[in-house]
């Protein structure tokens, strides 16, 4: 620790000295009284003075100095608290901290450390030596998560006496479960308790009872959001919450800068999740021109009921409890390895009775050849639902489909494919969710291996949450993976196109191994066939090999409809026919495709599909020589089963022994009852034929 020196003719604020020594053979140089003041966490600054009146050293919890004329052996030494005096106290292999709030994924440990020296707020950091994972976080209680040994956490400390306090106010407190001790004390008593305890964020005080709580984090809190106080506790005047700090470091941090001017914009509890600056805005345009301008601005939370305006450097959105709140983040993500949608311009029916969500775009007195074309026209429409009876069309940039009671509404997914050839993952860990959810496998124990493996085959699918506590597998049609604090269990696996993706799949579903594996859908059963044939003649010194392959995909989805004598079919056609050509040497090597797809589709009159909830049923019929009646024979001799050898007949005639001591007890009372009426019918008569019988024998 080192000291600046003021004097000579200098001395603390009397109303700041807290201890003095005068005269005391233990303190009777400079360098025992700047002893003192280093191993004393309220010391913020010592006087000292030695002349004929003898050695004073004085040590003050302010650096607030004044000038004493005529004295020139009187020197104030002033403690520089600079961030150099902020150490770490690292808690590794499989810990981490609470109260996160801010995220900095992906960041060095140098760097995350110097974010959080730079951050007053902040009491510490959560890192991940292999992820590069760095989250701050406001208390300085350490947890342990034994699900990853990778991660670590660092817990903020300062030098003895560089350490101040932020006073939040009347109408403020610390939140209560983060309280770890609460002493009846004064409030001067409180915060050297504070001071002395590494553990300790903060503090509050209640002045007219001398209550003391120690507080492992400093984030404050409002009265009136404080469910579990007292009425006399929200009116409270005497009550007053501090925070600790340490000094504000200024170390220099590489940013990212981002030019766009775009925003994708995520309506409704939503925040930014690495806020550096919040202004004053009266308007979402307002800023939005801030973010704009500002080139490390990556994007912004603007909340219209508070006029306020966050700055972020992260594209991440973070979920949130305020409603009012609005995130936006700035489309400067690269699209190199975005996973994406090549799709033509057909659609597969996939049943009435459904709708879509979420909508982005409705158009009215809209007939289907046009809410189709609609479709075809906008690059990020995915499906769409036309209603018949008025001619409404709703048009969806998702895949998912939601049952409705609206029997003239038909859904239609158009038909997609991957745009690269191979997939791969990108894992977002601790505490990460999906945008949407498109297919919820919650109760069916899936692995995460097997989830991402279900999100690979799903050609519509974008992104899988996975929640190791429960073993819960979200499928998403949304690529943004978004911070939720508190899911600490929650992972989100992005689906992205693997840099050696050169050539665009021939089917609808393709593995990272680069081999096709046909799948059965609700609607249509994807049929391939492959035809190889090589040539391969040797002239000279001139090799030529012609290679083709021809891959179809045909889907029939045909229904009956069924109408007052009029009978209608519905016939989708897809073929794909890829062809690849090796020229002389194999040096030139060129892959055409072509997509044709036709639909035919008749004037809606009358049609009725026969549904069994949200999905049509299709019969699977087998050639057979047998004739009506014999099957149905057959299908009742098998179905048909004999009733006296049910497990249920022949548990209605078994008494099951039960051995639990109030079954018993029940049992006994009843036995003695029914003996008690037997007794009562049984012996009167017993009684008199051994009276009868003793006669006869005395008589004889």
């Amino acid at each position: 620790m080192t000291y600046e020196s003021l004097g000579p003719e200098r001395g603390v604020d009397s109303i700041n000295v807290y201890k003095s020594h005068i005269n005391d053979l233990s303190v009777s140089t400079q360098e025992a009284c700047r002893d003192l003041c280093d191993h004393d966490q309220q010391c913020k600054a010592f006087g000292f003075s030695k002349d004929i009146f003898g050695v004073r050293c004085t040590l003050s919890e302010d650096i607030k100095t004044y000038r004493i004329e005529g004295c020139a052996t009187c020197f104030v030494y002033l403690k520089n608290c600079s961030a150099d005096c902020i150490t770490y106290t690292m808690y590794s292999s499989g810990y981490i901290g609470t109260k996160q709030y801010a995220n900095y994924d992906p960041s060095n440990y140098t760097a995350c450390r110097d974010r959080c020296s730079n951050d007053v707020v902040c009491n510490g950091f959560i890192h991940n030596s292999v992820t590069q994972v760095c989250r701050l976080v406001d208390s300085s209680s350490p947890a342990v998560f034994a699900e990853n040994t990778n991660f670590s956490f660092s817990r903020k400390e300062c030098d003895f006496g560089c350490s101040t306090y932020l006073g939040y106010g009347i109408g403020y407190i610390l939140p209560l479960e983060s309280y770890y001790d609460i002493m009846d004390i004064r409030s001067g008593d409180c915060e050297q308790k504070c001071n002395n305890n590494s553990l300790c964020r903060g503090f509050a005080v209640i002045d007219d009872w001398d209550k003391c709580g120690l507080s492992f984090s400093a984030r404050k809190q409002k009265w009136t959001d404080c469910s579990t106080c007292s009425a006399y506790i929200k009116l409270c005047s005497s009550c007053y919450a501090y925070s600790k700090q340490c000094p504000l470091g200024n170390y220099s941090i590489e940013k990212s800068t981002c030019l766009a001017t775009t925003y994708a914009v995520y309506n409704g509890s939503y925040e930014a999740s690495s806020i550096y600056s919040i202004i004053t805005a009266t308007s979402y345009t307002a800023c939005q021109s801030r973010c704009s301008a500002d080139h490390f601005c990556h994007g912004f939370t603007f909340n219209h009921v508070t006029e306020t305006c966050s700055l972020s450097e992260s594209l991440l959105p973070r979920t949130s409890n305020c409603a009012e709140c609005f995130f936006s983040a700035k489309d400067c993500s690269s699209t190199t390895n975005r996973y994406s949608l090549s799709c033509s311009s057909t659609f597969t029916i996939i049943g009435q009775n459904l709708t879509i969500f979420p909508l982005f775009t409705t158009h009215n007195d809209s007939d289907f050849i046009r809410c189709q074309q609609l479709c075809v026209d906008d690059t990020s429409c995915l499906s769409f639902y036309h209603r018949s009876v008025n001619n409404d069309c709703h048009l969806s940039k998702s895949s998912v489909l939601f049952p409705s009671a609206c029997p003239t509404c038909e859904y239609y997914r158009r038909n997609c494919l991957p745009d690269c050839s191979l997939v791969t993952f990108v894992l977002f860990e601790l505490g990460y969710t999906m945008m949407t959810i498109k297919n919820d496998l919650a109760g069916q124990n899936i692995s995460f291996e097997e989830c991402q493996r279900r999100c690979h085959l799903d050609t519509y699918c974008f992104g899988c949450g996975y929640y190791s506590d429960t073993i819960r597998c979200v499928l998403s049609d949304s690529s943004v993976p978004v911070w939720s604090p508190s899911q600490l269990s929650s992972s989100f696996s992005q689906k992205v196109c693997s840099p050696d993706s050169t050539t665009k799949p021939t089917s609808l579903h393709q593995l990272t191994t680069g081999k096709t594996e046909p799948q059965t859908t609700d609607i249509f059963q994807e049929q391939q066939s492959t035809e190889i044939s090589r040539q391969q003649q040797t002239t000279g010194t001139i090799k030529q090999q012609t290679t083709e392959i021809s891959v179809q995909q045909s889907t029939d989805i045909s229904r009956q409809q069924q109408t007052t004598g009029i009978s209608t079919q519905q016939t989708i056609e897809i073929s794909v026919q890829p062809v690849l050509k090796t020229t002389e040497q194999g040096q030139t090597t060129e892959i055409s495709s072509q997509l044709i797809t036709t639909i035919q589709r008749p004037t809606p009159v009358n049609r009725q599909i026969i549904t069994n909830g949200s999905v049509q049923c299709i019969c699977v019929c087998k050639d057979t020589a047998q004739s009506l009646q014999e099957k149905l024979s057959q299908r009742k001799n098998d179905l048909t089963v004999n009733s006296k050898t049910l497990s249920s007949r022949l548990r209605k005639q078994t008494s099951v022994a039960d051995s639990r001591l109030l079954s018993c007890a029940i049992g006994a009372v009843g036995a003695i009852i029914l003996g008690g009426f037997v007794a009562l019918i049984v012996l009167p008569d017993l009684c008199q034929s051994v009276s009868y019988v003793i006669k006869i024998f005395y008589v004889n």
